[in-house]
């Protein structure tokens, strides 16, 4: 993917709303600006669907996201913890 951000922050299954929306917030201001495009699976874009329509980000929803997958696959030599 040309021009693709990878922002991927593990929350440990956190069911706490808040902290999830927070961190869309975090990314948008970590990269300065809002993306063309967001990926995220189903969960995730229920969770977030007030921001997405308040923002009005164009946001795909995928039943995988490879790319994510394979950078956890990646760092899974690195050693414990993920």
């Amino acid at each position: 993917m040309k021009g693709a951000v990878v922002y991927y922050n593990l929350l440990n299954g956190s069911s706490d709303i808040e902290k999830q929306q927070y961190e869309l917030i975090n990314m948008i201001n970590a990269i300065g600006g809002i993306p063309k495009q967001i990926y995220t699976d189903m969960t995730s874009a229920q969770v977030l669907t007030p921001l997405i329509e308040t923002l009005k980000l164009n946001v795909q929803v995928q039943d995988e996201l490879p790319i994510i997958k394979d950078i956890i696959e990646g760092m899974s030599g690195m050693g414990e913890g993920y």
